[in-house]
C-alpha cells in the first residue's frame, strides 16, 4: 500500500497512524508546505490513495480521497453530522451529552473531538457517531450523514475557497446525498440554509421552534448559556436527537 499525504496536521498524522496499523508494507509519502499549484503539478499515478487534507482543495483525482470520505465509506454505523459557519461545535457538543444519558457508545469527531480515523477500528452497528464538518470536509463527500444538521451561514474562508457560491456548495453536501429515509435540521431563519434545505430529499426538521412549541419554552427556561444563538444551537441538538430516537421534536 502506497499513500500520500498532502499535509501533514492532525488530520495526516492520523491516516499515518491507522494505515501503519493495517498495513506492514505501507509506504507514507508527507507532502507539506507547499501552494495549490505546486500540488496540482505532481504525479500520483503511483499512488493507491492520495489524502488531502482540509484546507487543501480537491484535485479531482481518481486516487484521491479525504479523512472524510474515507470515514463516511467504512463507518458501520450511525452519523450526525453537523455544519454551519458558527456555532457547530457547540451544536455537536450539545448533541453529544444529551446521547450519552441514554446510549453509552457514542463518539464525537471531526473539528471539535478526535480525528475520525482514530476511532474507526472501535465502531460497530450500534455506535453513534456526531461529527463536526467544516467546509472544507465537505467539499468533496459524495454521501450525507443520516441525520444532518444545517446551522446558520454567512460568507467564510473565501481566501480557500473560490468565491461564496463554492462555500455553499460545499456546505450542501451535507445533505445532497441523502434520501426520503434521512433526516436534515435546518435554521430556517437563514436565507442560505433555507435555499439548501429546499432542495433536500430528506424529511426536514425546521428550527428554532416555533413559542408554540412546548420544547421552544424547555430550552428557552433550561440552557444557562447566554444569547439567542446559543438556545438555538440547543434547539438544533435536541431534534437531531429526536430523530435519531425517531421522535417528533
Amino acid at each position: 500500500m502506497k499513500i500520500a499525504l498532502l499535509g501533514y496536521g492532525k488530520e495526516g498524522k492520523s491516516v499515518e497512524t491507522y494505515f501503519k496499523n493495517h498495513y506492514e508494507d505501507l509506504e507514507c509519502d508527507i507532502f507539506e508546505n507547499f501552494t495549490y499549484d505546486e500540488i496540482k503539478q505532481r504525479d500520483y499515478s503511483s499512488y493507491d490513495m492520495i489524502f488531502r487534507s482540509p484546507s487543501v482543495p480537491p484535485l479531482h483525482l481518481s486516487n484521491e480521497t479525504s479523512v472524510t470520505k474515507y470515514f463516511f465509506d467504512h463507518c458501520p454505523c450511525t452519523i450526525i453530522g453537523v455544519t454551519a459557519t458558527k456555532g457547530k461545535g457547540t451544536t455537536c457538543s450539545f448533541i453529544k451529552s444529551l446521547l450519552d444519558a441514554h446510549h453509552e457508545d457514542t463518539h464525537l469527531v471531526g473539528n471539535i473531538g478526535v480525528p475520525a480515523l482514530d476511532v474507526l477500528d472501535i465502531l460497530n452497528s450500534s455506535s453513534v457517531i456526531v461529527y463536526e464538518l467544516s467546509s472544507f470536509q465537505l467539499w468533496d463527500l459524495e454521501k450525507s450523514p443520516h441525520i444532518a444538521v444545517l446551522g446558520h451561514l454567512e460568507p467564510d474562508h473565501l481566501n480557500i475557497h473560490r468565491d461564496y457560491t463554492d462555500y455553499l456548495a460545499a456546505k450542501a453536501n451535507i445533505t445532497k446525498y441523502q434520501s426520503g429515509q434521512d433526516y436534515l435540521v435546518f435554521n430556517q431563519n437563514n436565507p442560505e440554509t433555507a435555499k439548501i434545505a429546499s432542495t433536500s430529499q430528506a424529511i426536514k426538521i425546521a428550527y428554532p421552534f416555533d413559542q408554540s412549541n412546548q420544547l421552544s419554552a424547555v430550552v428557552r427556561q433550561s440552557i444557562a448559556l447566554p444569547g439567542r444563538h446559543n438556545q438555538e444551537n440547543a434547539m438544533a441538538a435536541i431534534a437531531a436527537v429526536a430523530c435519531f430516537y425517531n421522535i417528533s421534536p
